[in-house]
């Protein structure tokens, strides 16, 4: 029988900014620059091919939900990229019973577990290994959105957040100094007006037909 898994698209994973307490971060903590968000999606466009990113409950070693339901990961990454002040990745095959814990909000959050890595003769000075997803535990790296919630798309199980901007919304903001929060504010505003808007044609339709 096949395993029965969710994609979760469009996930913030890591974003610029200095001040980050991790493991392995200075006193004065992690600082990431859109150059390192760059490199770090680089180096996984450049060694997909050779490598796979894993998707944990946690950044231990020790995966006890996992292995009792002998799987091998929670998910895979796919599709790294840099989105605005973002690096954003899609959580792709994530199994069943990860994807109802996601979907009933026990892991909120997600941390990046980042390292150097040489892959075919080429040293890679900032990659990413693996992503954790997070219940209790507070990430390295704070500000980033919760993972969206689940609907159905296009006949499949999807965690799709029908107000999460777009790249191509991001890349603009960006530049045009917007924040995701208020793209976001805007979406929602615009959904109650349509909302609005289909309701009172209803209503107009219902009166009409009493004639």
């Amino acid at each position: 029988m096949a395993l029965e898994t969710a994609f979760i698209p469009n996930v913030a994973v890591l974003r610029m900014g200095k001040g980050f307490q991790g493991f392995g971060c200075p006193v004065a903590g992690c600082e990431f620059s859109v150059k390192d968000l760059d490199d770090i999606a680089l180096a996984y466009e450049e060694t997909r091919h050779s490598r796979l990113v894993p998707l944990k409950l946690g950044h231990g070693d020790d995966q006890k939900i996992l292995e009792s339901e002998g799987l091998p990961a929670a998910g895979w990454i796919e599709n790294v990229r840099r989105v605005g002040t973002e690096l954003i990745a899609d959580f792709a095959d994530v199994p069943r019973r990860i994807a109802d814990l996601i979907r009933a909000k026990s892991y909120r959050s997600r941390s990046a577990e980042l390292s150097t890595i040489t892959v075919d003769g080429k040293r890679y000075r900032m990659a990413l290994t693996a992503v954790a997803l997070l219940g209790a535990e507070l990430p390295a790296v704070p500000g980033l959105p919760d993972v969206a919630w689940f609907s159905h798309r296009h006949g499949h199980e999807c965690a799709c957040d029908p107000f999460e901007p777009t790249e191509i919304e991001m890349n603009i903001a960006v530049q045009l100094g917007i924040s995701r929060e208020a793209i976001r504010e805007q979406k929602v505003r615009d959904r109650l007006i349509e909302i609005e808007g289909e309701r009172q044609a209803m209503k107009f339709h219902e009166q009409f037909n009493r004639r």
